[in-house]
């Protein structure tokens, strides 16, 4: 009992240690157009494509992605699963919040000039900077991690907690603690898109599900039983 407190008094201590750390690591020239903000809490609102009041005024089952605006956080796949949503007739609002970098601006355009591909219309709302994620998480159906690469993004853990439905991509993190059902083979779109309407069309699976994994792997209860018990 005595390790299991310390192991979590120490994991505690180091989550306070790396937010600092990275508070302080933000940098004008390194994020688009300089204003802090965690990597996950949106761009600057007059970067977006619409107003906060369009976006929480929308009653339709919320589908979130979240994170910086780079090749690697797969933005471009998030758009196309929504892209096909849309050609499927599938009646749900699409949200990316996540800021941008400059080096990364380009990228974002084009991801943003996609999501207007159908009908001039924009079919992924990003709506800007969020003080808060609570607001959009409160209305989420789904989560999409459509991550190339990611070994454990917190807004995940957020998500679990919550009890809602998260799907990703069949690569490191994540992809190791979800149910099979939940898992994609990488970077098809279509397959992710099939999972997201099987979820939204028959009614989410238990919430409880979806909270026991965030005990397991994301609450410092969990993790330091999971250490002692690597420990022996």
């Amino acid at each position: 009992m005595v390790w299991e407190f310390l192991l979590k008094y120490f994991i505690d201590l180091q989550l306070f240690a790396s937010q600092i750390s990275f508070e302080a690591s933000l940098r004008d020239e390194d994020f688009f157009p300089g204003k802090r903000a965690l990597v996950y809490e949106c761009i600057p609102r007059s970067k977006g494509n619409s107003s906060p009041s369009e976006v929480n005024g929308d009653a339709r089952p919320l589908v979130l992605g979240a994170g910086s605006i780079i090749p690697r956080k797969g933005v471009d796949l998030f758009v196309e699963v929504a892209r096909l949503s849309k050609l499927n007739r599938l009646d749900c609002q699409f949200i990316w919040a996540g800021s941008v970098w400059k080096k990364e601006a380009d990228y974002a355009q084009r991801c943003f000039s996609a999501a207007v591909a159908l009908e001039n219309e924009p079919f992924v709302d990003f709506p800007g900077h969020q003080d808060s994620l609570d607001s959009l998480l409160q209305r989420t159906s789904v989560f999409l991690l459509t991550s190339r690469d990611d070994p454990m993004p917190l807004v995940v853990g957020e998500a679990l907690e919550r009890g809602i439905p998260v799907v990703c991509f069949n690569v490191d993190g994540v992809s190791t603690i979800l149910a099979k059902e939940d898992i994609i083979e990488p970077f098809c779109a279509d397959k992710m898109q099939a999972r997201l309407e099987e979820i939204l069309r028959n009614g989410p699976p238990m919430a409880a599900s979806y909270r026991a994994i965030y005990e397991k792997y994301y609450s410092p209860e969990g993790y330091a039983a999971r250490i002692c018990q690597i420990l022996g």
